[in-house]
């Protein structure tokens, strides 16, 4: 998930508040020793998990492999401005109101991150990306499609159990 550039990140920019949310203790020991100005939380609630966006103002994901992620989705429709490597799908999402960075390059993601932090803007208009182009209505029947056409075989393999 690019968590090492993360950590590089804060540490080239002590001036920066950085937080990593949903970091496990052992990627936190594997990371270590972690700057001070990087705190993380093992996970929070849904609902706390919003607020985390929220108090955020860029949303990293430097990640080497990636589809595309929703927990950037997420962030952007909290009003996150997104710095994203050129892996999958998030260029596609993110082109116009976010930064796209090379794979493993954390000088253009600091350049990035400055980048969106002077654009305050752009916060405003990732969210109206995410409203306009992902609308909740079509991510709900996509969901009871996609559950529609795997419930026959859940509900098969759930009768053939002894």
């Amino acid at each position: 998930k690019g968590l090492d550039r993360v950590v590089e990140c804060a540490r080239r920019t002590p001036h920066r508040q950085f937080r990593i949310v949903g970091l496990s203790p052992a990627m936190a020991e594997r990371l270590s020793p972690l700057p001070a100005n990087l705190s993380w939380t093992p996970g929070v609630e849904p609902i706390d998990l919003r607020r985390e966006y929220r108090a955020a103002s860029v949303y990293l994901q430097l990640s080497r492999a990636e589809g595309l992620p929703n927990v950037l989705m997420e962030a952007m429709a909290c009003g996150c401005v997104p710095v994203v490597t050129q892996i999958g799908g998030m260029p596609d999402l993110v082109q116009g109101v976010g930064f796209i960075v090379p794979e493993g390059d954390v000088q253009a993601a600091l350049e990035a991150i400055e980048g969106a932090l002077g654009r305050p803007a752009l916060a405003r208009e990732c969210r109206e990306c995410i409203v306009k182009n992902y609308p909740l209505a079509h991510r709900e029947s996509g969901l009871v499609q996609a559950v529609r056409s795997v419930l026959p075989q859940v509900l098969d393999v759930a009768s053939a159990a002894p």
